[in-house]
C-alpha cells in the first residue's frame, strides 16, 4: 500500500511538473495577448513641412482600445514560465528568451493603442521600440524555468504591455502580439 501510495504521489508530481503552462502570469493569472493589427505613420505633414526638423513616427497598432486585465496596484509582480511553448512556438521555450522581453508604455490616442517601433527625421532612421517607453524592471529567478520580475518603478495608470524584441525563431509563423495589462 505505501508503495502505491508513492507511486502515486510521484506520478502526481510528473503530471504536475509536465502539465505546466508557460507564458507570463500575474497572481496565477495569464496574462492574455493582443494581436498587432497594423502598422500607422503619423506627423507625416509636418516632417514633410519642416524637411525632417520634426520627425514622423510609426507605430504598432495594437487591437482593442485597452487591454483585458486589470491591475489596481502600480507595481505589480509577474512571473514568467518557460518550458514547451504552446503559445507562440518560440518565446516562452528558452529561458535565454527572457533578455529579449521588454515592458512597454503604449500611447493610447482615440481609443488606438500604440507601440513606437520607429522615429524618421532629419537626424536619420531609428527602428525598434522607443527607449523612452521601455519600463526598467527587476528579474528574480526562481528556479531553471521561473522568474519573477516587476518594473523598478512605479507605473502610472495606462496601458502597458510585454513585447518580444528578438528575433522570431519561427520565421515561416512568427509570433504577431505583445501581452498587454491596464493600471487602473
Amino acid at each position: 500500500m505505501k508503495k502505491i501510495l508513492f507511486l502515486m504521489a510521484i506520478l502526481s508530481i510528473c503530471l504536475k511538473t509536465y502539465s505546466q503552462q508557460t507564458g507570463i502570469f500575474y497572481k496565477d493569472e495569464k496574462v492574455g495577448y493582443s494581436r498587432i493589427i497594423g502598422n500607422n505613420v503619423g506627423n507625416i505633414v509636418g516632417a514633410s513641412l519642416t524637411f525632417g526638423i520634426s520627425s514622423a513616427k510609426s507605430n504598432k497598432v495594437i487591437e482593442g482600445d485597452m487591454a483585458e486585465l486589470e491591475i489596481e496596484e502600480a507595481k505589480p509582480e509577474f512571473s514568467i514560465i518557460f518550458g514547451e511553448d504552446k503559445q507562440t512556438g518560440y518565446i516562452f521555450s528558452n529561458s535565454k528568451n527572457l533578455d529579449e522581453i521588454v515592458l512597454v508604455k503604449l500611447h493610447v490616442k482615440k481609443g488606438s493603442r500604440n507601440l513606437r517601433s520607429g522615429k524618421y527625421g532629419l537626424s536619420g532612421v531609428k527602428t525598434g521600440v522607443d527607449e523612452k517607453d521601455i519600463i526598467p524592471i527587476a528579474i528574480d529567478k526562481v528556479d531553471d524555468n521561473t522568474y519573477n520580475i516587476h518594473p523598478k518603478k512605479k507605473l502610472e495608470k495606462g496601458e502597458y504591455c510585454f513585447f518580444y524584441v528578438g528575433k522570431p525563431q519561427n520565421e515561416e509563423n512568427p509570433f504577431n502580439g505583445v501581452f498587454d495589462f491596464s493600471i487602473k
